[in-house]
């Protein structure tokens, strides 16, 4: 019982030829199609297929964040510092002509004095936060007579003309607002916008005015007297008519009173922060866009955006000063985003809040956003485009399986053939497979030499006695030797069987019947070959009509046949 299970067992796992070479295949084609996704894999393709396609998106916005984090980090520590080393240096200066901060607007005469020690530090400032300006203005003027004297804030602004500011490298350095003599003195160009004191007055941009405005009121108007918490970032704006656009940090300058007397601070050009965003970008889309400004209501300023693409243009809207946003309910998905009203061509992106002001700051409440905003249409492209590939993918696997199938069963069908026709005893036709037409000739070669017991029954000559076995049934020789696997040497035949055989053996040609004397002599199919100078094959087509004309199907039955029939021919 035990053993018919095992055997059973035994055919189950046996697999076929063709099964085999078939499964061997589809290894293979597995094999290389799981290397293909192992590639697709680490390439970002796989990962772009998963449930949330555009998480770089997300990512790469978190990334930039932190950057621009740290960099205003950098410049309002670095403006706090100036401001103080401003203060005291200032203070003692006053405290040295006897005068306090809020008569400074009094003595005109000191204002280029008290400038001219700070001109240093703030170029120093500048240089160690890595920023394109530095600025000091006080709240007085240096020709009070003039109108609008409360307008008109003295002080400078150096700007360094090298947009793509490394800190300690060398700059370029222009004075776009204060005295002829500071240029003078620490030799710096004036810049073709040049003037001489600051405007805040209600004909100038309000976002210019801010500068000093924003810093000033606020120290005016609280008893905080931390910069720190009074200190304002301006959006983007132009310091001077027809300059480069930038964002400012600035601080209000307080005396031991805590009354302010002045602002001070640094700005950063609107091509270095691009360069910021460019090196920390990513830009997978073609057409994305970073958007950094100031939050209003449920939307985005586009009068204060820093707008930054290789290709923003069709961000561009002048109908519209807000962009607004209609969040997705899931927080990792992205947003669309309209101009005016939702409508099916959206704009598809994400946004966060950008940290640059502490909690107790007195500007707390403005809140600046960075964004990262695509066309829809290039995202769905892209989305298209992922799915296509693993399509084909998928595609390509179902297609490796059927062809690993038919070739398989195309390659081995020749094989399977020509064990048929070994197993039928066909074994005169060609197969046109080098392997297995040696096979065939190696296994005839081995059929080729005769029984020692059959030789030995080879006898000069026999008697045959048609009358005594005439009651015998008549059978032909081939049945005969199914009958039994060793005949008697003494055994008679009919005469009607010994006749056949004579008309049979009349049939053979001279050839054929000088190749089967010498089979009946004992000579193998080599010596046969060697002795009549025939090649192999020419042997073979006489064996095929021999066993044809003597109606045997190989030697051996052939030498069994003669043995019974007959003596020595």
């Amino acid at each position: 019982m035990k053993s018919s299970k095992q055997s059973k067992t035994h055919e189950k796992a046996n697999l076929s030829l063709i099964d085999r070479f078939w499964l061997f295949q589809l290894v293979v084609v597995l094999v290389i199609l799981a290397s293909i996704f192992l590639i697709a894999g680490f390439s970002g393709v796989i990962s772009d297929l998963a449930e949330n396609p555009y998480y770089h998106v997300i990512h790469d916005l978190q990334h930039i964040e932190s950057e621009i984090s740290n960099k205003c980090l950098t410049i309002s520590n670095t403006t706090i510092e100036l401001s103080e080393r401003i203060n005291k240096s200032i203070s003692k200066q006053l405290q040295q002509s006897g005068i306090s901060h809020s008569e400074i607007k009094h003595h005109p005469e000191l204002i280029e004095s008290l400038l001219s020690n700070e001109v240093e530090k703030s170029c120093f400032a500048m240089e160690k936060a890595g920023v394109t300006g530095a600025f000091l203005f006080l709240d007085a003027t240096v020709n009070p007579a003039l109108d609008r004297a409360n307008d008109s804030k003295a002080g400078f602004y150096i700007v360094n003309m090298n947009h793509d500011p490394v800190p300690y490298e060398r700059q370029q350095l222009f004075m776009l607002y204060g005295p002829v003599n500071l240029a003078r003195e620490n030799s710096m160009h004036l810049h073709t916008q040049w003037e001489l004191e600051f405007d805040i007055s209600p004909d100038t941009i309000k976002r210019r005015r801010d500068l000093f405005r924003m810093p000033y009121d606020a120290a005016l108007s609280s008893s905080e007297t931390n910069p720190y918490y009074l200190g304002y970032w301006n959006p983007l704006f132009k310091p001077a008519d027809n300059t480069d656009k930038v964002i400012s940090y600035s601080v209000p300058l307080i005396d031991s009173a805590g009354n302010p007397y002045g602002v001070c601070g640094l700005e950063i050009s609107k091509t270095a922060f691009e360069h910021i965003l460019h090196q920390k970008s990513s830009s997978k889309f073609e057409r994305e866009v970073l958007l950094l400004s100031t939050q209003v209501g449920t939307g985005i300023s586009m009068d204060n955006a820093l707008v930054y693409g290789v290709n923003s243009s069709w961000l561009i809207n002048d109908d519209s000063k807000f962009l607004y946003v209609s969040p997705h309910p899931k927080d990792d998905k992205l947003n669309d985003y309209y101009f005016t009203k939702p409508s099916a061509d959206l704009i598809l992106g994400y946004d966060i809040n950008v940290r640059i002001y502490p909690k107790k700051s007195m500007f707390h409440d403005t809140k600046w956003t960075l964004a990262i905003l695509l066309p829809k249409s290039d995202v769905a492209a892209k989305s298209a485009r992922l799915y296509h590939i693993l399509f084909i993918m998928v595609l390509l696997l179902a297609a490796s399986i059927v062809f690993t199938f038919f070739t398989s069963k195309y390659c081995i069908s020749p094989l399977l053939d020509a064990i048929k026709m070994i197993k039928t005893n066909e074994t005169q036709r060609k197969t046109n497979i080098a392997e297995i037409d040696d096979l065939i000739e190696f296994l005839n070669m081995r059929a080729e030499p005769v029984n020692s017991s059959i030789q030995s029954n080879l006898q000069p000559s026999l008697s045959v006695k048609p009358d005594t076995h005439a009651n015998n049934a008549e059978l032909s020789p081939s049945a005969e030797l199914a009958s039994s696997t060793e005949l008697s040497p003494s055994a008679h035949l009919t005469p009607e069987q010994y006749k056949k055989f004579e008309d049979q053996l009349q049939t053979l040609s001279n050839a054929e019947r000088r190749i089967f004397n010498l089979y009946i002599e004992g000579y193998s199919a080599k010596e046969i070959c060697s002795m009549l100078y025939i090649s192999i094959n020419t042997l073979k087509t006489h064996n095929r009509r021999i066993y044809t004309k003597m109606n045997v199907s190989s030697r051996v039955e052939l030498l069994k046949y003669c043995n019974e029939l007959m003596g020595k021919i």
